[in-house]
């Protein structure tokens, strides 16, 4: 009995034309990248010459304030509650450039080089055979307006996206390689984005106490990819322990987590009875005005009505910002467990609106952006030669027309892999992730899965469901949402080749 197979050339042209598509050449891929790193600049080029100058946030101030003191006279003054990082990173360009915008041009340089490594790293998770679908889901992510947004502005969003990518870009590397040194780079990158902000949850015990797992049977190399990490993780915070002790930091530190999870929950605040009756009195008509407005703002709680008013009362008692802000966790508490079943309303109502409604602000920066902005720094009453308040407020002003970013939001609306409810996907993808892979790179994902489960978490009870508060998740969303367009890719290659089969011919001889 004879077999007759079949060659490339005599398949059906569905088949014929998948396999090409499957099998790109090396000057395809150089082509494809080349194109990639065009689009991941020529957005942020573009962005930039429509608003040639940064964007004042409202946060701006308590990070320029410890830079331009700097600039000026050579001393340093960390801003207790929020960290010399990201004020660093100011100094180092309004020093040599004598202007804030400076900031800007910086941070769209990280944040494209942050997307273009989480492109290299999914080119190597899956190889160049599944390059079309990578290539695909990677300009989507050049083109992603949140992150080449928040680039623009005066935050530190940036900071936390590109450490965040960084830790894990090079941590799946490492895995996907074995070659724990690798962790330097991931570790280094955890600690400067927790010494930023503290929103990086488990990954720090996850790459630890994964590495002791994944690798032991081979203890040596365990050892390296824990003790790697550990010592790349603390390197940041003893740098930042340093700063202090030779700059003569005094300052009392400021803890923030007891005053955000109260601005969450001031609404449920117990009045009568319960801890602390006198203060709470004194505070009860801000309290029951907030509960009486049509929409709450935390904003409102803690920059505004009860938590400065509680800094007036017992700062002058000789109470410090961190009994302020432990009185302000035992009221939430406290209000909590006398409002069980509203609190567990309000966190159902904040998962929904983050995994609906988050993820896909695909048109900023809007006009009226500009002008809330040019507003805020025309109130300004002192402002900093290093801000150009009047050339910005110019640029502003001449900038805030209403098809002034058409071209630009229609390019982020190309941004196909985040327009369609991607936070819920990443939430439904990661567990078939995780149950689908069998390999090492299961612990990479068992990271990434902890790292955005616990971001849902926090933004749903201390934090609010704000897409800027996203960023340092938004590489596990790239991650996951690509890994699930490639899943389709392979399953839609598996039907094609079952649906375009030949039977064998046989022919039978004596």
């Amino acid at each position: 009995m004879e077999v007759q197979t079949q060659s490339l050339s005599e398949k059906p042209p569905a088949l014929k034309w998948w396999h090409q598509l499957n099998d790109p050449t090396r000057s395809a891929e150089v082509i494809i990248w080349a194109l990639l790193i065009l689009c991941t600049v020529l957005v942020r080029a573009y962005l930039v010459h429509l608003i040639p100058v940064a964007i004042w946030s409202d946060d701006a101030g308590s990070y320029v304030a410890s830079a331009f003191k700097w600039v000026h006279t050579g001393v340093w003054s960390t801003d207790p509650r929020r960290g010399p990082i990201y004020s660093l990173l100011i100094s180092a360009c309004a020093k040599p450039t004598g202007n804030i915008d400076s900031v800007m041009i910086v941070q769209h340089c990280l944040g494209g080089i942050s997307i273009l490594l989480s492109m290299a790293a999914l080119r190597c998770l899956y190889g160049r055979r599944l390059l079309v679908p990578m290539a695909l889901c990677s300009y989507a992510y050049a083109v992603y307006v949140l992150p080449v947004y928040l680039e623009h502005l005066i935050r530190n969003e940036t900071v936390l996206f590109t450490c965040s990518s960084l830790a894990f870009v090079f941590w799946l590397l490492a895995i996907k390689l074995e070659r724990p040194h690798l962790l330097w780079i991931s570790g280094i990158a955890a600690g400067i984005l927790m010494c930023t902000k503290s929103v990086f949850g488990p990954f720090p015990a996850v790459v630890f106490l994964g590495s002791l797992y994944y690798w032991r049977a081979t203890p040596r190399q365990a050892a390296k990819f824990a003790l790697i990490f550990a010592v790349a993780f603390v390197l940041p915070s003893a740098g930042v322990k340093v700063l202090k002790g030779v700059t003569h930091y005094k300052a009392l530190p400021q803890p923030q987590a007891g005053i955000l999870f109260y601005a969450r929950t001031a609404q449920f605040t117990v009045l009568d009875g319960g801890i602390e009756p006198e203060i709470k009195e004194q505070i009860r008509k801000e309290v029951e005005d907030y509960r009486a407005l049509p929409k709450l703002d935390n904003n409102l709680i803690i920059y505004h009505t009860i938590v400065p008013h509680l800094r007036s009362i017992l700062f002058p008692q000789g109470k410090t910002p961190a009994y302020v802000n432990n009185l302000c966790m035992r009221m939430a508490l406290e209000g909590i467990s006398h409002n069980k079943l509203a609190y567990a309303k309000q966190v159902l109502h904040d998962l929904e609106r983050l995994h609906l409604k988050g993820g896909y602000r695909l048109d900023s920066p809007k006009p009226k952006d500009l002008s809330s902005v040019a507003e805020k720094l025309q109130e300004h009453e002192t402002p900093d030669a290093l801000m150009r308040v009047d050339q910005t407020i110019a640029q502003l002003k001449a900038n805030d027309t209403p098809n002034h970013f058409k071209i630009f939001h229609r390019i982020g609306k190309s941004s196909w892999l985040f327009s369609f409810v991607p936070v819920l996907l990443t939430s439904l993808l990661l567990p078939l992730i995780l149950w689908r892979t069998r390999d090492r790179i299961q612990l990479f994902w068992f990271g990434a899965a902890a790292v955005w489960y616990f971001t849902m978490v926090l933004l749903s009870t201390v934090g609010r469901p704000l897409d800027r508060y996203l960023i340092p998740s938004v590489p596990v969303m790239f991650f996951a949402l690509s890994t699930g367009v490639i899943y389709a890719w392979q399953w839609l290659g598996a039907f094609l080749e079952k649906r375009y089969a030949f039977a064998p011919e046989t022919a039978s001889g004596k």
